[in-house]
């Protein structure tokens, strides 16, 4: 096998594992989304991130999880924090 070979492979794994992380990600956000959706209930409704934490669990979620998840929907400008507070954005 040629070493350029190996660096091929590694170089394809590598992107593989990438896709895969974005992917679940992805899904996690959207069942993330999902559940703030149901716990809304209307439109408007702040959100408690002990209330989110708790109810995220349930669903198999780590707190690491969740926080990244929150953060970065935050960032994607999905949601909006307020002072422990989470809402959509309008």
């Amino acid at each position: 096998m040629d070493p350029s070979d190996l660096e091929n492979i590694e170089e394809i794994q590598a992107r593989l594992n990438r896709s895969v992380q974005e992917e679940t990600s992805t899904e996690e956000k959207i069942e993330l989304i999902e559940l703030l959706r149901d716990m809304e209930g209307f439109e408007g409704k702040r959100l408690h991130v002990d209330e989110i934490r708790v109810e995220a669990r349930l669903l198999g979620m780590t707190d690491a999880t969740i926080t990244r998840l929150l953060d970065e929907l935050v960032e994607d400008h999905v949601l909006v924090e307020e002072e422990g507070y989470y809402r959509f954005e309008a």
